[in-house]
């Protein structure tokens, strides 16, 4: 993989970004799909279990998203949103995205649920972040004008790579029916056809009874 996840603070709170390999203090159990062409994405959904996880370090987040897998840090431009919580405070649902103008914007909502159905999609002339059909954020889609979404991307992450993956080995951490949406098209089942996993205690794993849609990630601590 060219550019693993990574995540860093800002703010006071989760700024997720994309970072070279060379940051190793990060870790990531994750799947992204690429195209090489048009039509780019516009859409990404999942449905994503929370399960109550220790933060020993600075961070963990749980999420989906759209970037333009630029190959300059500077250049990158993304849409994402799911679940994260720091160290010393609660899981919150969070919103975020870096339009064409390369400005950072993050905000969070509610406690997530045990389970639910995050998505970030174009509709109209609005990008919207949902869960469970909820609006919690939308910008006007212009914002990214000229960005080419071309990868999706789901799963957990990390800071640092040795804090603690959502799920264990008795229950894990579930990613159902996960899709992405091509412009012009329907959301259809996730290819997940590459893999990122580097966190020591980490793992992920396709679920096979629904090749391509679900996954699962857990830690051997847990």
């Amino acid at each position: 993989m060219k550019k693993p996840f990574g995540l860093a603070i800002a703010a006071g709170w989760l700024a997720l970004t994309l970072v070279s390999p060379s940051n190793a203090a990060t870790g990531y159990e994750a799947y992204y799909d690429l195209l090489d062409n048009t039509p780019w994405y516009d859409g990404v959904t999942a449905s994503i279990q929370y399960q109550a996880t220790a933060v020993d370090g600075e961070d963990l987040a749980v999420w989906i998203g759209l970037d333009n897998y630029a190959e300059e840090d500077a250049d990158l431009k993304w849409i994402q949103g799911g679940w994260g919580q720091q160290h010393t405070g609660q899981p919150l649902i969070y919103w975020e995205y870096i339009g064409a103008d390369g400005t950072y914007h993050i905000g969070e909502d509610v406690t997530p649920g045990d389970d639910e159905v995050y998505t970030q999609k174009h509709q109209g002339n609005q990008a919207l972040w949902t869960h469970n059909g909820i609006i919690y954020k939308q910008v006007d889609w212009i914002t990214f004008n000229g960005v080419a979404f071309s990868k999706g991307q789901y799963g957990a992450e990390m800071q640092p790579d040795t804090d603690r993956t959502p799920g264990t080995v008795a229950s894990k951490n579930r990613f159902s029916s996960t899709q992405v949406r091509q412009a012009g098209g329907v959301f259809t089942p996730a290819p997940l056809a590459g893999v990122v996993s580097n966190a020591p205690n980490g793992n992920i794993e396709k679920v096979e009874a629904v090749p391509g849609s679900d996954f699962q990630t857990w830690d051997t601590r847990n």
